[in-house]
């Protein structure tokens, strides 16, 4: 479960161990996690929280997204890849050229290849979707969209409505 708080008042026990509470205002999910928990070794990550990007700026990516592909002539999943391509995040991954990366992941981009201890391996760009994106990568990711239907002649909102909508995702780091 993922509840989304702060933490508090770090404290020692007498065991050495490090004990610090956890705030939170989902309180009837907490209540009931504890309670099904409470007597249970349990794993759990802490993280800071980022804003993730809002619904809206999907939807409007994915209806500028629809537009561009209508007028090139292309899919909308290939419109999505280039726009990723060119405005996405990315990480570079090393595979073993006979494993088929496209069975673990959709948007790959092979770089090349290379050999290590005999063994030949494919070089992969691997995009990261923009359902995982926080709201600074998705501002960028939107700005490149954008920019790409205002080139097609594709009515965009104002630059008035896009600051709107900007700052309502609120840049994270």
């Amino acid at each position: 479960m993922l509840f989304t708080g702060t933490m508090e008042d770090p404290n020692l026990d007498l065991d050495g161990n490090f004990i610090f509470k956890l705030k939170t205002k989902n309180r009837k999910a907490a209540g009931m996690i504890y309670e099904k928990l409470k007597n249970h070794e349990v794993d759990f990550e802490i993280k800071k929280h980022y804003e993730r990007r809002s619904r809206d700026a999907n939807a409007y990516a994915w209806a500028l997204i629809g537009k561009i592909a209508e007028k090139v002539g292309k899919g909308k999943d290939d419109v999505y890849f280039d726009m990723l391509k060119d405005y996405g995040q990315s990480e570079m991954m090393s595979v073993l050229s006979s494993v088929d990366l496209k069975d673990y992941h959709k948007y790959i981009e092979p770089m090349g290849t290379g050999h290590i201890g005999g063994e030949e391996f494919t070089h992969y760009k691997i995009y990261k979707g923009t359902s995982k994106y926080n709201r600074k990568e998705m501002g960028i990711f939107i700005d490149g969209v954008v920019e790409l239907a205002e080139a097609l002649d594709i009515e965009v909102k104002t630059p008035e409505e896009l600051a709107r909508m900007k700052s309502l995702w609120a840049i994270g780091d």
